[in-house]
């Protein structure tokens, strides 16, 4: 009885532990959440044996395989790398962590993984609400317009790509739930993804509303096949969605604060890309530059096409299948490659439309900003990943639900 009730306790304490990794992403700065890491990593070494972690692992060797060679490509990559230190900096550590703690503990179930996008989502909502809150007492205090995209950024002490990408996520995950949920549950929602929608004008941020219109397309289809069970309701609510998101573009307001956002323009993201290939071309194709040597002479090539914004604020590649090129060649671009398509195959061959629909975020973002690089993209991708893999890959997952 003892030892039932000890497991027990261990599974709440890891679970809770798992949360907290969420929970903290969204709110200003990140030494929480980095210590909410190293806090499940120390938990999870006392959590289990190992000869049942190597058990569970093994169900999913394949999928931890594919996800950490993220991180063994960076290894790799410091060994022709002149600058270590900066290469230290950049191993994608994520990558080994979060697939080796998931995959070797027993299931995540479907349900603890929708609670932990629902905490997600909460948290996002209040970090919106805390970062609006500072925006409204400064304007209060005549200190200042904090409502403006770079500037919100500020009282948010978030970059408005990354954490248009929390807001995005959280609206499909609040949306996805109004299929089952009734009565006062259902307003809450609605309340929220409306808040969420005037977060997404404050950002500015044209890459999500890109996205949201792409999520709602998809889920419109299916609405209307035979594989979706919502009421006509949902599914009118979804096509007046589908026809207020592009009507965002035309407002003056955003049209005008789009337009002051530092390489917006389409084509001086051309400029900014092609400028980014001509690097890459005199570094090694096959395996890039290495893990601490991939942006070295990017600002010079910046220099050669006159792209002084660039130069001045030492732009990456915003973009991270051409990041992985700079970086580790056609080998580096192959392994994110099969991670996006593996991945994408498991959600849909076990019909995981929730999971489908936020995993395409990140397939999307990523052709607009280098997300890997930094750490709210790095551990967001790796972690949801990981989650969505290991619970998918369960067998009789349906019978939790």
């Amino acid at each position: 009885m003892n030892k039932l009730k000890i497991k027990k306790n261990k599974d709440i304490i890891f679970y809770w532990l798992l949360s907290l990794v969420l929970v903290t992403l969204p709110f200003p700065k990140y030494n929480l959440n980095s210590q909410c890491i190293i806090a499940l990593a120390i938990f999870w070494l006392f959590f289990s044996s190992f000869s049942e972690k190597k058990k569970n692992l093994k169900k999913n060797i394949g999928s931890f395989f594919i996800i950490s060679s993220l991180f063994f490509i960076t290894v790799l990559g410091l060994t022709y790398s002149s600058d270590f230190d900066t290469g230290i900096n950049n191993l994608k550590i994520p990558f080994l962590i979060f697939p080796l703690i998931i995959f070797s503990v027993d299931k995540i179930t479907r349900k603890e993984t929708q609670n932990l996008l629902d905490l997600f989502s909460i948290a996002t909502v209040l970090a919106a609400l805390l970062g609006l809150g500072k925006a409204l007492w400064l304007s209060f205090n005549d200190l200042g317009d904090y409502f403006y995209y770079l500037d919100f950024a500020k009282v948010l002490d978030k970059h408005t790509t990354y954490f248009s990408l929390f807001v995005c996520i959280s609206i499909i995950n609040i949306a996805y739930g109004l299929s089952f949920k009734t009565g006062y549950f259902k307003w809450y929602r609605i309340i929220a993804i409306a808040f969420l929608l005037f977060v997404l004008y404050l950002l500015s941020s044209k890459i999500s509303l890109i996205y949201l219109i792409l999520a709602t397309l998809l889920s419109t289809i299916r609405a209307f096949s035979k594989k979706d069970s919502a009421s006509p309701k949902i599914k009118t609510v979804r096509i007046l969605i589908l026809v207020i998101l592009p009507v965002m573009f035309l407002t003056p307001n955003l049209k005008n604060r789009i337009s002051k956002e530092k390489a917006s323009n389409i084509n001086e993201r051309v400029q900014l890309w092609g400028a980014v290939l001509d690097n890459y071309l005199k570094k090694n194709i096959i395996f890039g530059a290495g893990t601490g040597d991939g942006h070295q002479g990017l600002v010079e090539s910046y220099k050669e096409i006159h792209y002084d914004v660039a130069v001045k604020d030492e732009y990456n590649a915003h973009n991270q299948y051409l990041e992985q090129l700079l970086f580790y060649g056609i080998i580096g671009l192959i392994l994110l490659i099969a991670l996006l398509f593996h991945t994408f195959h498991v959600l849909y061959t076990n019909v995981q439309p929730l999971y489908l629909l936020i995993f395409i975020s990140f397939f999307v973002y990523m052709f607009s900003e280098s997300i890997l690089e930094r750490h709210s993209g790095l551990i967001l991708f790796s972690f949801l990943t990981s989650i969505f893999l290991s619970t998918s890959n369960q067998k009789n997952a349906d019978a939790e639900n």
